[in-house]
């Protein structure tokens, strides 16, 4: 499994992040697919990361910092059906810890 940030927003590893986003979450309880891309596009405190298996995304998270306060927030994980409870999110939730950590973050909030 490969784990990383995805900065390349044409990508088909964006494109399935998205897939797995939109079908993981009532419509009442997530940002329009648009607002996503913008932030994304336009907020460098937002950050996409996905797990990978042979290539096709398994597992996605979207990570705003707040870097006046040096933490971040965990807005969204998700792992796709066929995946779940084989440590996928357990390990991409680790990757961000660890990434937050290289970055200088010291903490992560959940709501």
């Amino acid at each position: 499994m490969i784990l990383k940030e995805v900065q390349d927003f044409d990508s088909l590893e964006f494109k399935q992040s998205l897939n797995i986003y939109k079908s993981s979450f009532p419509p009442n309880e997530t940002r329009p697919t648009e607002n996503v891309i913008r932030m994304l596009n336009e907020d460098r405190d937002y950050h996409l990361f996905v797990a990978l298996d042979s290539k096709i995304v398994v597992g996605m998270s979207l990570l705003y910092i707040f870097r006046s306060l040096n933490i971040a927030f965990l807005d969204y994980i998700a792992v796709a059906p066929n995946h779940q409870r084989m440590g996928v999110g357990k390990n991409l939730f680790r990757f961000m810890l660890q990434w937050c950590s290289i970055q200088h973050y010291s903490l992560i909030g959940l709501l």
